[in-house]
C-alpha cells in the first residue's frame, strides 16, 4: 500500500466512525450542548479532526490527552519534515515552493513541493 492510499484509508476510517475532516484543529473533542451554553465533551471520539488527526487515530497514536507523533511517523514511514511539509498543504491550505537552478543556463526557479501537493489535494478532496 502506498503512502498515499494509507492516508486515504485513515481519512475513510475516521469519516466511518463520524469523525468530520476539517481544516483547523487536529482534533475537535466537543460536540454542541443541547440545552444551549458552552460545548459538552464529545467522550471517546472526537467529532471533527484535519487529515493529520485522521493519521494519528490510523496509527493508534492519538488520545485525548496524547499524541504519539513518533508512532505516527513510524506507521507511514515518514520523518518530521516531511509530516510538516504536508501540514502545511492538508491543513494550512498553503503550497510551499522549492527554488532550484537549471544546471545549464544558471537560472534559477521555483518549483512546487510534491507533499505539500498532496496535502493540498487530499485537503481539496476530503476537507468540508
Amino acid at each position: 500500500m502506498t503512502r498515499e492510499e494509507k492516508i486515504r484509508t485513515a481519512i475513510k476510517q475516521a469519516q466511518e466512525k463520524g469523525i468530520k475532516i476539517a481544516r483547523g484543529p487536529l482534533f475537535d473533542w466537543t460536540k454542541p450542548n443541547p440545552n444551549g451554553g458552552w460545548p459538552i465533551d464529545s467522550g471517546e471520539l472526537p467529532t471533527a479532526c484535519d487529515i493529520m488527526g485522521a493519521m494519528l487515530l490510523y496509527a493508534e497514536a492519538a488520545t485525548k490527552f496524547k499524541h504519539d507523533w513518533k508512532l505516527m511517523a513510524k506507521t507511514f514511514k515518514v520523518d518530521g519534515a516531511w509530516l510538516y511539509r504536508f501540514h502545511i498543504g492538508s491543513s494550512i491550505g498553503n503550497q510551499i515552493l522549492i527554488e532550484k537552478e537549471n544546471k545549464t543556463t544558471k537560472k534559477k526557479y521555483k518549483e512546487p513541493d510534491q507533499v505539500c501537493k498532496l496535502g493540498l489535494k487530499l485537503g481539496k478532496e476530503y476537507v468540508r
